[in-house]
């Protein structure tokens, strides 16, 4: 999600002794040590998509349309969003986000694309709102799952839905209780989803932690499992379980990776771990492009099948925190009518303007990634 490129991994940096991040081309595996995930040849990933959230605030399904036209147009083959829970929210509110998020499962069906959406518990302005704790909380962001759920069902049929419940609890959320909350929601949430779905007759993939490394992910793990045994959880929290291996130039996604997935599968059983988001705060193009091919390269090698980069676009340049690795420039400012409706596109001429190192970095690891093409160093 959303937050400083420049993350403080020290907790993890120090574990692994890891240095500093090649400023050219960086060396692929350089940090890995033994034991690690490597494998010599990389089976094909199956998935690598982008995260952007952009289009999905302007309402204008045609802009919706037209980023997730983009995205498939460099070979990514899934668009996810992040979209909002919000407590005590409206019928006409909620609606507008079910609609939104309609527009998106639409487009991407439209592509063959995997549609994967992100529930995150805000506040009515749109602030990070306390994870839900209180029956009545869990109880309200399930029922809002169950809608998302519903109406991406009805708007892309027979597609697997792939809902992210809440996002880095070890980052966003410091009350000491935070992983014991969490279970609890995970728990009832994947519940009631599976059973929304069962009535449905839809396919749902549940996925869960979406860890950072910024905020100790193997104390929060533990906290977790010590939750779930408090609680006596007999059943599954989550299908998958995510990672953010988001890189600052000190630890690679690789060191990430090959520590926090067999943790996750330790704690949360024999899962599949993917990689949900991951951008770069590299100075240059040359290092940023360089970043993404070292860091789905990696991924590929040790396994993940699924890996998403964070964004599409680059945030604006008044974004306080905001990431600007993408592989095009932000948006203009939205142009709406008299009745405040997005007009797309922005002006008669415009198109998106590219940063071509990064474009074409980035559609050329992902060529190879999808069809095996990544060659890896022998295990070690």
């Amino acid at each position: 999600m959303r937050r400083a490129a420049a993350l403080g991994l020290g907790s993890i940096a120090l574990a692994l002794g890891a240095s500093s991040y090649a400023e050219a081309s960086p060396q692929p595996y350089k940090h890995l040590r033994a034991g690690s995930l490597l494998r010599k040849n990389a089976d094909p990933m199956q998935t690598i998509g982008v995260v952007d959230a952009t289009a999905w605030w302007s309402d204008n399904p045609q802009e919706i349309a037209f980023t997730v036209n983009l995205a498939h147009s460099m070979g990514y083959n899934a668009f996810k969003t992040i979209v909002p829970v919000v407590q005590g929210i409206s019928p006409s509110a909620e609606a507008l986000n079910d609609q939104r998020s309609c527009y998106v499962a639409q487009a991407a069906a439209a592509n063959n694309m995997d549609d994967y959406i992100d529930l995150v518990a805000q506040n009515s302005d749109g602030t990070l709102a306390p994870m839900p704790s209180t029956p009545d909380q869990i109880n309200a962001f399930a029922g809002q799952a169950e809608d998302y759920l519903t109406v991406i069902a009805q708007c892309a049929p027979s597609k697997t839905v792939n809902m992210e419940l809440d996002n880095e609890p070890n980052y966003y959320y410091s009350s000491p209780n935070t992983a014991m909350d969490y279970a609890k929601l995970m728990s009832f949430s994947y519940n009631a989803l599976e059973a929304k779905a069962q009535a449905l007759g839809i396919p749902i993939k549940d996925i869960g932690l979406e860890l950072t490394t910024s905020q100790d992910p193997l104390g929060f793990l533990q906290k977790l499992k010590q939750a779930e045994r408090a609680l006596k959880i007999k059943g599954p929290l989550m299908d998958t379980a995510a990672f953010h291996p988001y890189d600052n130039g000190d630890v690679s996604a690789s060191q990430m990776d090959s520590t926090i997935i067999p943790a996750i599968q330790q704690t949360v059983g024999p899962v599949n771990v993917i990689d949900t988001e991951y951008a770069t705060g590299q100075p240059t193009d040359n290092l940023k492009a360089a970043a993404y091919v070292h860091a789905i390269s990696t991924a590929a090698c040790q396994g993940v099948k699924v890996f998403f980069n964070f964004e599409l676009y680059d945030d604006q340049p008044s974004a306080k925190n905001g990431w600007h690795s993408a592989p095009y420039m932000n948006l203009p400012t939205p142009q709406t009518d008299s009745n405040q409706n997005v007009v797309w596109p922005p002006s008669p001429n415009w198109t998106p303007v590219a940063k071509p190192i990064i474009l074409a970095a980035q559609e050329s690891i992902i060529a190879k990634a999808l069809s095996g093409n990544i060659p890896c160093p022998p295990q070690p």
